[in-house]
């Protein structure tokens, strides 16, 4: 995410808090059902840039309900705010898998079996990323000598 966007992305949060019928909600317990109802989330702060004008335009009355859900523009807010794996870790992730010769089903095995947890792998946590980069590259080295 670029400056500018978490600027805008700043500037639209605060709008949004700020409005008549937002504090309306809020003291009335109904701001988390009116996400959860509209966007499938139970936080502002976890919108898309575009998901945000499309809240503002529910809370002027403009529109009366959203579209679609933007999961890609959630996914960069995810990144920005290191929730899910870097795009370096993802591209890291995807040149080892060619190197050891892995599909992404046997990768998401792997990840069950060796980190117990089940994940997309290009969607983990930093730090089950970092691990999972780690066995990867001692898989790939032991391949490499075996060659």
């Amino acid at each position: 995410m670029t400056e500018k966007q978490a600027m805008l992305r700043r500037q639209l949060l605060s709008k949004i808090h700020t409005h008549k019928r937002y504090k309306e909600l809020k003291t009335s317990d109904a701001w988390e059902t009116f996400l959860d109802c509209h966007f499938k989330i139970c936080s502002s702060a976890k919108l898309s840039i575009k998901e945000l004008y499309s809240c503002l335009d529910l809370l002027n009355g403009a529109i009366n309900s959203v579209d679609e859900i933007d999961l890609k523009g959630r996914e960069v807010i995810a990144r920005d705010k290191k929730a899910i794996s870097s795009a370096a870790q993802v591209n890291r992730i995807k040149e080892l898998m060619k190197i050891i010769g892995w599909d992404e089903l046997t990768l998401k095995k792997f990840i069950i079996k060796q980190l117990k947890i089940i994940a997309d792998p290009f969607k983990m946590s930093v730090k089950n990323s970092s691990k999972l980069i780690y066995i990867l590259e001692k898989i790939a080295k032991a391949k490499d000598k075996k060659a």
